[in-house]
């Protein structure tokens, strides 16, 4: 590689081969970009910039982002008036000028990329597999959950070519978008970890949704291996039975990859996931909160809430449950049935956020004593009230969908 080997690094008229543009002034050809960058705020020095049209329109943001060290940018042909005294490639579609480069780039790469998506579980299980393959491999993962159509580009343009395997998230909200992803990536193992009901709003149905899954497989090396569920006993140092699952699929792909028992045991001991996946935290004031708040589906709440019931040595359990999102016409009877297999005998108060949660409260409060179900709107309220209820050795579990930010409760409870 030209220019050193982190991330990806090449003379400007070689990416402009790569993402198929254009008119791109002789005068810089020999210019060496290093990194992607898509917002002027983040730029680094020698980075490529790329304006991606999204609630804001970065191309207003190309000259600052060249101010500020991005060696070069694109620039969509269909906007006018670009700054021809800089360094610019021009192209049709931004968005898939950077899906293309990622694509060439991962052609460049001499390494083992595994792909994992799923309706529940993908983050965590990256993050298994990410630890327990670090044993014995340079391992470069998905940072949190960039697993977009923007995010899954990002991070194969931030492989370096000392990496010796890729673990990369992918997530879909509507159909054909796992397959781009996939053949961007061109995973040499897929993993998907289940088939839920997110996104059944958008694709009508649970087949629909596994049908959008199974598009990992469009970029499958021909030799790949696709990895799907399993069950057996299993410690590992999460809460939730749920995770035996993820562990399961992390140890395929293991063994696949050549691992001893051994090296897996290690790497599940060191195991550290993305926060907001039933992340453990002890509050000065005593009690502990377990922070399942990145999203919810009807699945991994359900199995959220198991998990809580089942945990022992704390004087009283807060369930906080905030609205699942995205979940088409059944959406009122699925919170429904999250109210119905609460158990009052494992549970000593339920909390609910939203418009939609207030479902969950109206089933769950016809078994709780008077007083033990409570629905908010105001988070504020919620947190005034959690402060002033919880003790000492009490537990707090928050779990609900992305939008309803129920990890703004914590800086009250800390």
């Amino acid at each position: 590689m030209n220019g050193g080997d982190l991330m990806i690094s090449h003379k400007l008229k070689v990416i402009e081969q790569m993402v198929e543009g254009n008119g791109l002034s002789g005068d810089y050809e020999e210019l060496l970009i290093q990194g992607v960058s898509i917002d002027s705020r983040s730029v680094q020095s020698g980075n490529l910039f790329i304006p991606i049209i999204r609630q804001l329109d970065a191309h207003d943001y190309v000259e600052e982002a060249l101010t500020k060290g991005a060696t070069a940018s694109l620039w969509q042909k269909d906007h006018p008036n670009p700054p021809i005294h800089l360094p610019l490639i021009y192209v049709d579609d931004c968005m898939k000028s950077l899906q293309m480069l990622a694509a060439n780039y991962r052609k460049e790469l001499p390494i083992k990329v595994i792909g994992v998506t799923g309706s529940n579980g993908k983050t965590t299980t990256k993050d298994m597999i990410s630890s327990v393959l670090e044993t014995k491999y340079r391992v470069h993962k998905t940072v949190g959950n960039l697993n977009s159509q923007i995010g899954l580009p990002l991070t194969i343009l931030e492989i370096d070519k000392s990496t010796e395997v890729a673990v990369v998230e992918m997530g879909m909200s509507e159909r054909g978008q796992m397959g781009r992803l996939s053949l961007i990536a061109k995973p040499d193992i897929a993993v998907i970890t289940m088939i839920g009901v997110s996104h059944l709003s958008s694709l009508g149905s649970r087949e629909e949704i596994a049908a959008a899954k199974l598009e990992i497989i469009d970029g499958l090396q021909d030799d790949g291996i696709l990895i799907y569920n399993g069950d057996e006993p299993l410690f590992i140092p999460l809460l939730g039975a749920h995770n035996v699952i993820n562990a399961v699929a992390t140890i395929a792909v293991a063994t696949t990859m050549g691992l001893s028992p051994t090296e897996i045991d290690m790497g599940f001991q060191s195991l550290r996931v993305t926060s907001m996946r039933m992340e453990k935290i002890l509050s000065t004031l005593g009690f502990t909160i377990i922070n399942d708040a990145w999203n919810a589906s009807p699945i991994s709440m359900s199995a959220a809430i198991k998990t809580f019931e089942e945990l022992t040595g704390y004087s009283r359990k807060h369930l906080v449950l905030g609205d699942m999102l995205e979940l088409g016409e059944q959406e009122q009877e699925f919170h429904r049935d999250i109210g119905r297999m609460i158990d009052p005998v494992k549970i000593d108060f339920v909390y609910t956020v939203g418009n939609l949660s207030k479902y969950i409260a109206f089933e769950a409060e016809k078994r709780f004593p008077v007083g033990g179900v409570q629905a908010y709107n105001d988070k504020k309220e919620l947190a005034q009230v959690l402060k002033n209820r919880v003790m000492p050795n009490d537990a707090i579990m928050l779990k609900g969908s992305r939008g309803i930010q129920l990890e703004s409760l914590l800086p009250n409870l800390l």
